[in-house]
């Protein structure tokens, strides 16, 4: 089974990160992937700062992740 780490990111505070990692989560569900790790950044999108796509992309080598699904 393929090992997957998903990122999202919204621009607002009071934007729901779930909104887009719930469809990440069923699309691994349907393709048998197993999620080992969820990463989500608040940030403009005027902004580069993403500290936890960073922390999402490290994290692809010490879990030994095959995926990185981004919504």
């Amino acid at each position: 089974m393929k090992k997957v780490i998903l990122y999202a990111r919204v621009s607002l505070i009071d934007l729901n990160l779930e909104n887009q990692l719930i469809p990440l989560r069923k699309q691994c569900e349907l393709r048998d992937l197993t999620v080992v790790a969820e990463f989500s950044d608040h940030a403009s999108g005027t902004s580069s700062d993403r500290p936890q796509l960073r922390k999402a992309l490290a994290a692809m080598n010490s879990q030994n992740a095959d995926v990185l699904m981004v919504a």
